[in-house]
């Protein structure tokens, strides 16, 4: 911003804090100017939601397994554990299947709250240390430490989720090309699933959750409603399917799209540190990654919600009180919202692949002024 500007910056975490002594009162403090400086307020949420996090965490987990004094805490407990622990077990189930329902809730409220304090803490402990040792520049610093974060996170997410997924027989019959059994007897079979894909499915609702707190408190950028439309979109789509028991489907989908948001965050990180050809590399194995899961890998996985009719597959009729949530209304539903998510994709393609074209064919001049994807 130039010394002309007279819009309202956003604050960093020095500017807002001063020192950390007395963070609740400073935030209070702020309060005032905060109503009518939007980007002031912004800015102290961006610099203490971390100790709001802890505060929380602590509360919820000493609530939760700190024996029980009085009459009161035991209300107060069964809440927080059904933060901290997943809900509706299976009674006699070997190994432990469990089932969804409302008190989900409560674990995605409180682990979109502790991720977003990881995300912090990693970001400090780990990245701001790599930042330093490798010079990147103090105006590049909150970038690069958000793309380790997610980086890390889309690593640990696609490890997982692949681990789970090839473990399973349809899921060895969908690597192998058969995506019939992913939808085969609806519901029988659909609707009790394993403690590990539980936890792996709302982990990731709870970090598209947190990835809408971080977007809101970030400094603005002029590709955040798209980013905002697409995290929704996640959102509502890994959240339906969820709760409609296709569980199944939606563990391809983002086993599919979590492969390439590895390299991504590297090269940027490449980027940041200066390392040109490394950096390169990393964008190369991301659009080799990108263009052949994204426009085709996500096309095959279509074509099975739309076949979900198809009287082979054996789905029971719409009958929600036993859990069988597909029809053609529902089939409609997720095809549409599945079609713009890929009219998304094609947006960032198409900035992808001029990025790849002005890296070949541009001169000098079109290389340094080329979009960033």
């Amino acid at each position: 911003m130039t010394e002309g500007d007279n819009e309202p910056r956003l604050k960093d975490h020095r500017e807002v804090s001063g020192d950390d002594t007395g963070w609740f009162r400073q935030m209070l403090a702020s309060h005032n100017e905060g109503v009518t400086n939007p980007a002031t307020f912004i800015g102290s949420i961006r610099a203490y939601h971390a100790h709001a996090c802890a505060v929380i965490i602590g509360t919820v987990v000493c609530a939760a397994y700190v024996p029980q004094a009085t009459a009161w805490h035991a209300p107060l407990r069964a809440a927080s554990l059904r933060m901290t622990e997943i809900s509706y077990h299976v009674p006699g189930s070997s190994p432990p299947l469990y089932t969804v329902g409302p008190d989900d809730y409560y674990f995605i409220f409180f682990y979109s709250i502790v991720l977003t304090l990881a995300r912090w803490m990693t970001n400090e402990l780990v990245f701001e240390a790599l930042a330093e040792l490798g010079g990147v520049k103090a105006d590049k610093r909150g970038r690069f430490k958000d793309q380790g974060w997610q980086g890390l996170y889309y690593m640990a997410a696609w490890g997982v989720g692949f681990t789970l997924m090839r473990g399973t027989a349809w899921g060895q019959a969908a690597f192998a090309g058969d995506t019939d059994p992913i939808f085969q007897d609806y519901p029988v079979g659909h609707t009790e699933i394993t403690a590990a894909f539980k936890m792996y499915y709302l982990l990731q609702l709870c970090f598209w959750v947190h990835q809408l707190f971080v977007l809101a408190i970030e400094e603005w950028r002029t590709d955040m409603p798209m980013y905002l439309f697409h995290h929704c979109l996640t959102i509502f789509l890994v959240g339906s399917s969820y709760a409609m028991n296709c569980t199944r489907i939606g563990t391809a989908i983002l086993v599919e799209q979590d492969f390439a948001d590895i390299f991504l965050p590297i090269a940027l990180m490449l980027k940041y540190l200066e390392m040109e050809t490394l950096c390169e590399c990393f964008f190369g194995l991301f659009a080799v990654a990108w263009i052949p899961t994204r426009h085709g890998v996500f096309f095959v996985l279509y074509a099975a919600v739309w076949n979900i009719m198809d009287p082979k597959l054996n789905i029971a009729p719409y009958d929600p009180a036993n859990g069988a949530y597909l029809g053609e209304g529902t089939r409609q539903i997720f095809l549409v919202v599945l079609g713009v998510f890929q009219c998304l994709l094609c947006m960032w393609l198409k900035e992808l692949l001029w990025s790849i074209y002005n890296a070949l064919f541009g001169d000098e001049e079109s290389k340094k002024s080329k979009k960033k994807v």
